[in-house]
This record gives C-alpha cells, structure tokens and sequence, in this order.
C-alpha cells in the first residue's frame, strides 16, 4: 500500500473488484435498511413474557445495524477506490 501499487494488476481482476465491490456494498445497504426497519417493527410489536428483556435485546439491535451500515459506507468508498484503479490501468 505505500508504493501504490497492486499486487494483481490485469483488467479482469480489476474489472471483478469493481462489480464485487458493488454487489456486496448493495447487499450491505439494504441488510442495515432491513435490520433498521425489522428493529422498529418489533419494538412497536406487544410482548407477553420478558417484555423488558426483549425491548433491552432490540435497543442492543440498533448497535449491529449500526456497524453493518458503517460496513456499507466503507464498501462503497472502497468501489470508489477500485473504479479509480480500473481507469488507470495501463
């Protein structure tokens, strides 16, 4: 990473990190959109039995979607960086 350069420099490993990069940054956004949504639902859903344990369990949830968004911000800075490398390809 100091010398700026890549290890594996074809297009066709490039090409493949810059589609991967976008699928899994993709698949990363609409887990932290669903794990967000299926958070608030169950929150506003009446538990019979532990009812505090459980609004204790999904308060925590909130912490896990929070990463896997963090998760997706980093993936789609890293798809900015590998389109970067695909256009500089000699």
């Amino acid at each position: 990473m100091l010398k700026k350069k890549h290890l594996i420099n074809t297009y066709a490993f490039l090409n493949f990190d810059f589609y991967a990069d976008k699928i899994v940054a993709f698949i990363l956004a609409s887990a932290a959109g669903t794990a967000f949504g299926a958070t608030m639902e169950l929150k506003n859903v009446k538990w019979e039995n532990n009812e505090d344990n459980m609004e204790d369990f999904l308060t925590v949830e909130y912490i896990s979607a929070a990463f896997i968004l963090v998760g997706s911000i980093a993936c789609g800075i890293s798809s900015i960086h590998s389109s970067l490398a695909l256009t500089n390809i000699n």
